[in-house]
């Protein structure tokens, strides 16, 4: 188990942490913007950079002050650091300072059928491969991936991802994987960390962290959203009401207080349009564009009656789909279980 306990780096103007972060057998992956510190802990967890204050433990083993060699890690960076003058076998073998047998590291990233090529002769998604068999041959206790898949084209990366988990788990020790793709995310980590800001914003597992986010950060870089200002009303049976112009909508967010403007996160693929509706949470729009996007439509929006502009999903086999043109007049649901307020961090 990996504890990293008031971490702090500084590098110019940037700060890493003060960070909290305790990683056990499993995949917790960091996803974040550029620039929010994502290598920059991993480089510290390593020993490539030297933290400010705080501690690493391996354990009960405090490894804050030992060498890169001494620490037990594997990391894997972006870009392809195998030997371009030894094979596949070669490389994966020069981690493997035990000298033991490597059958095994073999077997689990499939790589038999390619021991005795060179490295230029291999395509992106096997170097990849090659990589972490390197990484996992070398025995760590800790395991770093920074963004390994992100050069390789889509259906390769999306195929690599799905073994790439299967793959971890069978190794089961603590994993962090770094990346700005959400979809890598889903597909690889059992927890997931929002990292802005060289801080942790939020942590859980991959459906709470997209259907509960906390902050602006986490709602945008989890997923599409709509972002609005709205404010708080008095309390209603199960929580806030949330006042949007002349709209009183209805959450189940409770202990906020009165008067106060908040940011409000709706998810497009939780917005209801009908012909015609009534009732709580019920406002009338009008539709500015459609667009298709493959599996289905994002449909643009205005709200009578304010000025912002929201986008909502819909599915191709939905009955009306076909009407919903420019300037059609629209009713639109914001269910109170899909209104969550979010911080401005």
């Amino acid at each position: 188990m990996l504890h990293i306990k008031s971490i702090v780096k500084s590098i110019g103007d940037f700060t890493l942490g003060p960070m909290e972060l305790t990683v056990g057998n499993e995949i917790l992956v960091i996803l974040g913007p550029s620039g929010s510190g994502k290598t920059t802990l991993l480089n510290v967890i390593a020993g490539i950079l030297q933290r400010d204050g705080g501690e690493i433990l391996m354990g009960e083993m405090d490894i804050s002050e030992e060498p890169i060699e001494n620490r037990s890690t594997a990391i894997v960076f972006q870009e392809d650091t195998l030997f371009p003058h030894m094979t596949v076998r070669e490389n994966i073998m020069y981690a493997n300072v035990e000298g033991e047998n490597i059958s095994k590291v073999i077997d689990i990233f499939g790589v038999g059928k390619i021991l005795d090529r060179s490295i230029d002769t291999l395509s992106g998604g096997e170097k990849n491969r090659v990589e972490l068999a390197r990484a996992i041959a070398s025995k760590p206790k800790i395991l770093l991936l920074d963004e390994p898949l992100s050069s390789l084209d889509y259906p390769v990366r999306k195929k690599l991802s799905t073994d790439l988990r299967k793959i971890l788990k069978r190794i089961g020790i603590p994993v962090i994987y770094v990346t700005h793709d959400r979809d890598i995310a889903w597909e690889i980590g059992d927890k997931i960390a929002i990292m802005s800001g060289g801080k942790i914003c939020q942590i859980g597992t991959p459906k709470n962290v997209f259907k509960n986010p906390k902050t602006v950060v986490a709602a945008e870089i989890t997923g599409e959203s709509n972002i609005i200002k709205m404010v708080v009303g008095k309390s209603g049976r199960l929580g806030h009401i949330v006042e949007w112009g002349d709209y009183k909508l209805e959450t189940q967010v409770d202990g906020l207080e009165s008067g106060r403007e908040v940011q409000v996160c709706i998810r497009p693929e939780d917005i209801v349009l009908r012909k015609r509706g009534e009732g709580k949470n019920w406002v009338k729009g009008e539709v500015i564009e459609k667009i298709f996007k493959g599996h289905r439509y994002a449909v643009e929006l205005h709200i009578e009656g304010v000025r912002d502009q929201i986008r909502a999903y819909v599915s191709l086999n939905q009955d009306e789909i076909e009407n919903l043109e420019e300037g059609i007049p629209v009713k639109v649901c914001f269910p109170k279980e899909s209104i969550k307020i979010i911080s401005n961090e």
